[in-house]
């Protein structure tokens, strides 16, 4: 009883804080199982992102996704690339992902830290899907993103999406329809590289 009392207030604690983007917090949400509930709530979204990435990307081989999680968006992502990396910064979250989508490789960390172990040196698509609202330095995560790949997708939940939009007004970027599942609805951005294959994504 008591373990399960000092459990209950760690979570609502670690919750607290769940958006500072701090790697103990994360790693302490994933000590329960899909602690935001996305594997049960939002498979509408991670099926009309993939139609997303289909109509505007119709050929990719590989993908980076970066704040993988436990997996869930993850095995949606195979069905598009032959070759999935999923990285997150909770060991919790990425055990978790091994037992229930193998076949990727996933990796812990940062991607600014963990840039050169990256299987690849350039992806057809890296994703930042619902992982922005988490800490800051939102700019330079998605230029280090964008180093990674020709392309990138990013999805941000309506509420928190009007704070970052600014961040998708420059070279390169193309706001897609956005997601919408029940009465939940997600922004989404496309960005492409002037240099990369496929340079003119299907507008």
């Amino acid at each position: 009883m008591a373990n399960s009392i000092v459990d209950a207030f760690n979570h609502w604690s670690f919750r607290r804080n769940q958006f500072s983007g701090d790697r103990a917090v994360l790693d302490g949400m994933y000590k329960r199982a899909d602690p935001w509930r996305v594997s049960r709530r939002e498979q509408a979204r991670f099926a009309a992102t993939n139609v997303l990435l289909a109509e505007r990307c119709p050929k990719i081989e590989s993908l980076l996704e970066i704040g993988c999680g436990e997996g869930s968006q993850t095995r949606h992502f195979m069905e598009l690339a032959a070759h999935v990396t999923g990285i997150d910064l909770s060991v919790n979250a990425l055990n978790r992902a091994k037992v229930a989508v193998p076949g990727p490789v996933y990796l812990e960390g940062a991607l600014g830290d963990i840039r050169p172990s990256l299987p690849r040196s350039k992806y057809d698509i890296a994703t930042l899907c619902e992982v922005l609202i988490y800490g800051s330095g939102q700019a330079q995560r998605i230029a280090e993103a964008q180093t990674c790949a020709n392309h990138l997708l990013v999805t941000n939940f309506e509420p928190q999406a009007k704070v970052l939009a600014h961040l998708f007004r420059g070279e390169g970027w193309l706001e897609l329809p956005a997601i919408e599942a029940g009465r939940k609805r997600w922004m989404a951005y496309l960005w492409t590289s002037s240099t990369g294959p496929n340079a003119n994504p299907r507008s």
